[in-house]
């Protein structure tokens, strides 16, 4: 801002537009951090506070969690969610409701399993 009053930017549209991309950087990248710890909630009071400080809206904060592979509604629940597979389904196609995460080793296994039983 001192920049902007004492002349220094040039552009000041280029420049305002330049440090609104790289705050939605700065607050995907603390997202992606605080989504990437055992517990997401953990730290949601400073996320609030941080969104406070730094005018993040609702929108901004969906386009940044869509960009972290997460949805508001796990947002809200703290946990990914996994497709629930249907019987003729495979499953990597990505398709069906959405259901607690299973571990990877428990998917392993189920496909075996359903393998044997077809």
């Amino acid at each position: 801002r001192l920049m902007l009053a004492d002349g220094t930017v040039e552009d000041p549209a280029l420049w305002t537009a330049k440090r609104k991309e790289q705050g939605a950087e700065r607050y995907a990248a603390i997202l992606h951090n605080m989504l990437s710890h055992p517990d997401p909630h953990k730290h949601i009071d400073q996320l609030t506070k941080y969104r406070g400080i730094h005018h993040i809206g609702d929108e901004h904060h969906r386009l940044a969690l869509e960009r972290c592979g997460w949805t508001m509604q796990e947002f809200e629940l703290g946990r990914k969610l996994q497709p629930v597979l249907h019987d003729d389904e495979e499953w990597d196609n990505g398709e069906g409701h959405e259901e607690e995460s299973l571990s990877h080793e428990w998917k392993r296994k189920a496909a075996r399993i359903a393998k044997v039983l077809r």
